[in-house]
């Protein structure tokens, strides 16, 4: 047996006890690397998987916090969240403006705030709606804010997020119901758009999270292929500028463009009667709309009218105001409006006493500016009274004014009854007042019938009395109104000329053919105001109602006599009248003083009466003057249009020194003048401009009276004075010019700007 094998045997069988412990030591050296190896990996795995859960709460939390937020801005409930680290700080400025950015209307939200979050060594940033994750290489937009395009517009929507207290179990997000600036972004936003008609908008977020904002706001909003808009970065602050934001249009736009009432009462109305009110409404909008017309009268709902109208169109509408049903009285004014939800008109209207109301408001005894000239005559003590009187009644018309004198001395010592009273009916002191007319009337009275003494005075009309005092040496009345009172036996009248014409190529006729119509006018004699005579020709054949105006006729005497019965008088006035013309035909032609050549035009068919001067219906005798002998012609030297003046007319009968009536020389009292003017209405002789060659001149029909004796001192021309001196004040509708339509903004969809604010606590 080979001795080395046996060696190795023994090496592995004999020494048994030896190899045992080796092994076993062997073995628990395995058993303990192997276990050190699984503890090692497992705690890297352990590691690995709490690091993962982490990052899954927080971004849980980032999830609930945004959904909260949200929610709570939507629903207005408080939600819970997860948010523990706060950061404030940040703003935003909102600007509107026009083509001139520095004009502008602005709204700035001075605290943004933010909530960040750490996780894996990134942190997660939440501010105004977005969130961001943050690393130290790059960063991304995980939710973007709630700024940018949507449906098709651009919404720009930023919510501020406060903090009250701390808390580590878990936090409550709430609406700021303090907060003024949502609603003051949309009323800034209106003012800005509808008023001031801005058309632009920009934003600018102030924020240390300023890279984040730009990189959105400019990945989002890509500047680069709209012109309309651009995203700027400076410091920490990035500003969006968007031009034609807004659309700019208007739509149906109602206003009220006519307010028409009862012609000649304007905002008048009588007591007891109804205001018929017609209303014209037009759509200056561009299309076609609907609105309700709203009219009140006195804050209280009268009617209202649902109307529809095209663009440009107008319609008229009709209301009354029944002053019965509203209660309203005399002397008392309301107002009515008129609402179209665009455009509001009111107007103030004021109920008067119906018919007529003549209140007589002063009685002036022997006035200061009345010159004893004026009186009728010169052989007596007249007493002037002038009557301010005023018709506040709704219609033009005429009253009687009656008079009383109560003597105060004693009855018995004279034989005469002192008393005098006359009636209204039978004054004859009959005046005319329009409308809201305020005049004075002026009374002369004389002493040839009515004891010296002290009497009270009380003037009357159908509506008032007022009295005074006054004391006469003489006194007396005359009650006649603008006509002459004549006794004698033969009394011839004579037109001595007509002037009146219409040009239409100007006053002055400096070259060329220029076109002169000669405006027809018809006369006749009235006696005791009512019996009419015409004039008569060379022949003594009458010529009723002939035209006495015309190129051959104007200066042709036409004249009526008569004879009174012994005894008698009669009172003696004329009428005139101008008349329209159907049918003019050229008859020949005139040199013009300007050196042009007038194409003289005659009335072939008279049309309506124009302008009637009829001494006998109350009102008309302030166009007519009646003149003796050393009255003043005011209007000597007065042409027009190539007319002949008064003097030219009148010739020798006027003084060229003094300018005054030259008829009788003196030597006795028995020719008058009368003056008409027929071109003009409610003319008064005191309104003669004498460096006015215009209207009122009273050259248009002058007529001479002459009797065979001479004129009672009765002469009627000044009893009673300026009954149409008064002047109508009352007013129209003015509808205040609404201005430019208004516009509305009109987004379509264009932009959409507003805000929200939280409170986390």
């Amino acid at each position: 047996m080979d001795p080395r094998a046996d060696r190795i045997r023994q090496f592995f069988r004999g020494d048994r006890a030896v190899s045992h412990v080796i092994g076993f030591a062997l073995l628990l050296g395995l058993v303990l690397m192997g276990s050190i190896l699984v503890l090692v990996l497992g705690m890297g795995m352990l590691d690995s998987i709490e690091a993962d859960s982490e990052a899954e709460i927080t971004y849980a939390a980032v999830d609930s916090t945004e959904h909260g937020i949200q929610t709570t801005l939507e629903t207005g409930q408080s939600q819970s969240v997860s948010a523990d680290d706060y950061v404030a700080g940040g703003q935003v400025e909102l600007v509107w403006f026009g083509d001139d950015p520095y004009t502008n209307e602005s709204v700035t939200l001075p605290n943004l705030g933010a909530l960040e979050y750490e996780v894996e060594g990134k942190k997660i940033v939440h501010q105004s709606g977005g969130t961001w994750e943050v690393s130290d290489s790059h960063h991304r937009t995980t939710t973007p804010p709630d700024i940018g395009y949507e449906n098709g517009g651009i919404q720009v929507r930023f919510t501020e997020i406060s903090r009250e207290g701390t808390s580590s179990s878990g936090s409550t997000v709430s609406v700021n119901e303090s907060s003024e600036y949502p609603e003051l972004i949309g009323e800034t936003e209106r003012t800005a758009v509808d008023d001031n008609e801005y058309t632009n908008m920009s934003f600018t977020i102030t924020s240390g999270y300023h890279e984040l904002w730009y990189d959105y706001l400019h990945s989002e909003f890509d500047p680069d292929n709209d012109d309309d808009i651009e995203v700027e970065s400076d410091g920490n602050e990035v500003t969006v500028t968007i031009e034609n934001a807004y659309e700019l249009e208007t739509r149906g736009n109602f206003v009220v463009t006519d307010i028409t009432l009862p012609e000649g009462n304007g905002l008048n109305v009588g007591e007891g009667e109804t205001l018929p009110v017609e209303v014209e409404v037009e759509n200056k909008g561009e299309e076609i709309a609907s609105t309700d017309l709203n009219f009140t009268v006195d804050s209280e709902e009268h009617r209202s009218e649902r109307i529809t109208l095209e663009p440009d169109e107008t319609e008229t509408l009709e209301f009354s105001i029944d002053t019965d049903e509203y209660g309203m009285t005399a002397e008392e004014s309301y107002e009515f409006e008129i609402d179209t939800e665009d455009h509001v008109v009111s107007e103030e209207f004021t109920v008067r006493y119906p018919h007529t109301y003549f209140e007589i408001h002063n009685i002036e005894l022997d006035p200061a500016d009345i010159d004893e000239g004026d009186a009728p005559s010169s052989d007596a003590d007249w007493y002037p009274i002038n009557l301010t009187i005023e018709n506040r009644g709704i219609e033009d018309g005429n009253q009687s004014i009656g008079l009383e004198m109560d003597w105060e001395g004693d009855e018995g010592e004279v034989d005469v009854d002192p008393h005098v009273a006359i009636d209204q009916e039978e004054s004859g002191l009959d005046i005319h007042r329009n409308f809201k007319e305020t005049g004075e009337t002026t009374i002369w009275i004389n002493g040839s019938s009515i004891l010296a003494g002290d009497y009270t005075v009380r003037f009357s009309t159908a509506n008032d009395t007022r009295e005074d005092y006054l004391s006469l040496e003489e006194g007396g009345m005359d009650p006649s109104d603008g006509s002459v009172t004549v006794d004698a036996d033969k009394v011839t009248m004579s037109v001595m000329g007509t002037e009146a014409s219409r040009v239409w190529s100007g006053a002055e006729c400096n070259s060329g053919n220029c076109w002169k119509g000669w405006i027809p006018i018809t006369s006749s004699v009235l006696v005791d105001g009512a019996e009419k005579y015409q004039w008569k020709d060379q022949n003594g054949e009458n010529i009723v109602s002939e035209n006495l105006n015309t190129k051959h006729y104007w200066d042709h005497t036409w004249s009526y006599t008569w004879d009174i019965p012994s005894g008698e008088e009669q009172q003696v006035t004329v009428e005139a009248t101008t008349w329209e013309c159907n049918d003019w035909e050229q008859v020949g032609t005139t040199p013009a003083s300007g050196g042009g050549t007038w194409a003289d035009l005659e009335c072939a068919e008279l049309g309506d009466d124009d302008i009637t001067v009829n001494p006998a219906e109350a009102g008309d005798e302030s166009n007519l003057v009646i003149l003796e002998d050393g009255d003043e012609i005011k209007n000597v030297d007065q042409p027009g249009a190539d007319q002949m003046s008064v003097g030219e007319i009148l010739g020798d009968k006027i003084d060229e020194e003094t300018g005054e009536l030259q008829l009788t020389n003196n030597l006795s009292k028995n020719q008058v003048v009368f003056l008409a003017e027929v071109t003009h209405e409610n003319a008064d002789w005191d309104d003669v401009d004498p460096d006015d060659p215009g209207d009122p001149n009273f050259n248009d029909v002058i007529i001479l009276l002459e009797t065979e004796n001479e004129i009672p001192d009765t002469l009627g021309k000044e009893v009673i004075r300026g009954a149409d001196s008064g002047n109508s004040e009352f007013s129209e509708p003015e509808i205040a010019d609404p201005g430019d339509p208004p516009r509305e903004a009109v987004n379509d969809g264009t932009i959409d700007v507003r805000s929200g604010h939280v409170v986390i606590s």
